[in-house]
């Protein structure tokens, strides 16, 4: 029996990996007409695998094709011959085909379509028997490799309450996921109802990516990944590499269909892989406090499996919720406040008042680094220092020592309110803690909020206690720059003991003999600006270059 070598490729869409370039038979061919399936040509005498590419992309397909990696073997008995075709994954220098529009070359088959597709759409093919499709099936159900390993991404599920509004929700949420993740390297982000997924290209990128993703507010949880063919025999396939290396007290599978029409529900999925994970290792099942959870997302195209699942830090996109502008000082409440504002969907600019030369400069070092940090989370920041010295000492002289603070703290919050303005905020934020200190009393914190008469003031702290503060400030890496000495301009000339009670008509009476307005001017004159973008900070500061600019 004489054998007929042939080679098939494997080419991916540039814009959706998961599409692959399917071809379609003509009508009248005699052994497989009409059937969809992958480019393939016979390798004549003396000729190379790469060459039959090249022939087969010029005469069939309209665009030169370069081989990759050879994905698998395989043969078959056709019309009283062997039939050996080798599949390889492969590229096209176009980003479409031009099928010829006449047959050429005779004995040759020329293909009447062609089409972007899934893998799945190979199983009628392989089914009506095509080599190359069977091949290609049965390489990816087997295939557990670097190429297949994926991130799967889940958003916060108050996203999922949004109805007809969900989408530009999810609009910011892709911007921002596609900005965390520039410079990874990761393959093109595809999206699936509530979740994303993407490619990693190589084992090195993982900590990277994951470090990326643990600070994108909105994410609610993530994980590596396999991605297999949405069967239950290729879920079956890849479980041995899934588990390897494990060795928990229980187990339990949890699978979730996005795509409904997969012929098994998800508790029969969880029974199935159970079942062969089981006669695999022997594991017993605890469906309440399992040592190892399998996690098994379906969707239409795949399945995506995962014996991990990571917390990112939950609330809404970033930019959903407006601009506003947070009173940041060098301690522990106002970095939190202003984190706390972009977990609800705020863009924070940073305002921080500092009195140098009056005292030395660290407040203002310290607010750079805090700032710098919170980046992280809103990726681009701009923080505006503002010298309080000339203000606070016209206060000094005018105002007695008791109402210091509280005149202070209303001549920061109109400077933050022209601010704010200015630079497009709708709202100021503020640290402050029902009781917390003397400044912080309900009728303090009236006086002081009485000074905003254009823009609303929030306190998003306004009911924690600072244990409640500090625990988040300790993961959310403020509180070691925040403990940090300093001299903060509200600590100069304080009273021992300082008014907790104060009233609007008393204060403003004080305020009558200070130059209110001019004082706001000059300070917001004085303004100097900082910029911070993330990542590009961060590999800046790697480098040992300035994280910040004027």
């Amino acid at each position: 029996m004489s054998t007929v070598r042939v080679i098939a490729v494997v080419l991916p869409s540039p814009h959706d990996d998961s599409l692959l370039l399917t071809v379609q038979r003509p009508h009248d061919d005699e052994d497989l007409p009409g059937v969809w399936g992958l480019p393939a040509t016979t390798v004549r005498p003396h000729e190379s695998d790469a060459d039959a590419a090249v022939r087969l992309g010029e005469s069939k397909l309209g665009a030169p094709v370069s081989l990759g990696p050879l994905l698998a073997e395989g043969s078959q008995q056709r019309n009283g011959t062997e039939l050996a075709m080798r599949l390889y994954a492969a590229t096209m220098s176009s980003e479409e085909p031009a099928l010829p529009s006449a047959p050429g070359e005779q004995g040759v088959t020329y293909y009447a379509a062609w089409r972007w597709a899934p893998r799945s759409s190979l199983r009628d093919g392989a089914e009506r028997g095509s080599l190359c499709c069977a091949l290609a099936l049965q390489e990816h159900a087997g295939s557990v490799s670097a190429m297949d390993e994926h991130v799967l991404v889940r958003f916060y599920h108050e996203i999922a309450l949004k109805g007809s509004n969900r989408s530009w929700f999810l609009k910011h949420m892709g911007a921002n996921l596609r900005r965390a993740l520039a410079g990874t390297g990761v393959g093109r982000i595809r999206w699936n109802a509530m979740m994303a997924s993407f490619p990693l290209k190589d084992d090195d990128q993982w900590e990277l990516v994951r470090e990326r993703l643990e600070g994108v507010i909105g994410v609610e949880r993530f994980s590596r990944a396999v991605r297999v063919e949405a069967t239950l025999d290729a879920m079956k396939a890849a479980m041995p590499a899934m588990l390897e290396g494990q060795e928990p007290a229980s187990f339990r599978i949890a699978a979730r269909r996005s795509d409904k029409r997969f012929p098994m529900t998800s508790p029969e999925i969880n029974h199935a892989l159970g079942r062969h994970v089981q006669e695999l290792t022997g594991w017993p099942v605890d469906l309440k406090h399992a040592d190892l959870t399998l996690h098994v997302q379906m969707t239409e195209r795949e399945a995506l499996l995962s014996a991990e699942s990571l917390s990112g830090p939950g609330g809404m996109p970033v930019g959903v919720g407006g601009h506003v502008a947070a009173l940041l000082s060098g301690g522990i409440d106002s970095p939190v406040a202003a984190y706390q504002m972009m977990r609800r969907g705020c863009r924070v600019t940073f305002v921080h008042f500092h009195s140098f030369p009056l005292v030395e400069g660290t407040s203002r070092e310290k607010a750079e680094e805090l700032v710098e940090l919170l980046t992280r989370y809103q990726f681009n920041s701009r923080l505006l220092l503002v010298p309080f010295a000339a203000a606070q000492q016209r206060i000094i002289v005018t105002v007695p020592p008791a109402y210091r603070v509280a005149v202070y703290r209303r001549f920061m919050v109109r400077i933050a309110e022209a601010l704010a303005m200015r630079h497009g905020a709708a709202a100021l934020v503020t640290g402050d803690s029902l009781g917390q200190v003397s400044s912080q009393t309900l009728e303090n914190l009236t006086t002081i909020g009485a000074a905003a008469e254009r823009l609303p003031l929030f306190r998003p702290l306004l009911t924690m206690d600072k244990g409640e503060i500090i625990d988040i400030a300790r993961p959310l890496g403020t509180y070691p720059i925040s403990i940090i000495p300093d001299q903060d301009c509200c600590s100069l000339f304080v009273p021992r003991h300082p008014v907790i009670k104060s009233r609007i008509q008393d204060v403003e009476r004080m305020e009558a003999e200070l130059p209110v307005q001019e004082l706001v001017d000059e300070a917001v004159a004085a303004v100097e600006e900082r910029e911070f973008r993330w990542p590009e900070s961060a590999v800046r500061r790697e480098q040992g270059n300035p994280v910040a600019s004027r």
